[in-house]
């Protein structure tokens, strides 16, 4: 329910917080809020952003279920999925610990963590940001 405006001033906002804290630029993968990706927003990101990715796994931290709930989500994935976790909407302290359980077991089953940008890079689809 925002204007065009509204819309890449969030974006712009969120890349300028971004390079501030991390002093590179950031990424031109993004996912869109709530993942309400249509063809007007497509538009409007077009000169922003890279490419849109959606998910495959929503561990619905955001709705603060609990972290076993939380653990139990991200166990479901398989190879190649993408795994959907938030870091804003107040207390995360049930996400940040779910990953503190979850990222152990998987890494001994052999999973790698990368980010969109490394994991496209690898297939790729473009290049590393520098």
């Amino acid at each position: 329910y925002m204007t065009d405006q509204e819309q890449l001033d969030e974006f712009t906002k969120g890349y300028e917080a971004i390079a501030a804290v991390t002093g590179a630029e950031a990424s031109k993968v993004i996912r869109v809020p709530g993942g309400n990706l249509n063809e007007n927003t497509a538009r409007l990101l077009s000169t922003l952003a890279t490419f849109e990715i959606g998910w495959n796994i929503d561990t619905r931290d955001w709705e603060k279920p609990g972290v076993q709930a939380i653990v139990n989500n991200i166990m479901q994935v398989q190879p190649g999925y993408i795994v959907l976790m938030h870091d804003g909407g107040g207390d995360r302290s049930q996400t940040v610990e779910a990953l503190r359980q979850a990222l152990p077991l998987l890494k001994e089953q052999g999973y790698q963590f990368v980010t969109m940008d490394e994991l496209l890079s690898r297939c790729g689809v473009v290049e590393p940001l520098s």
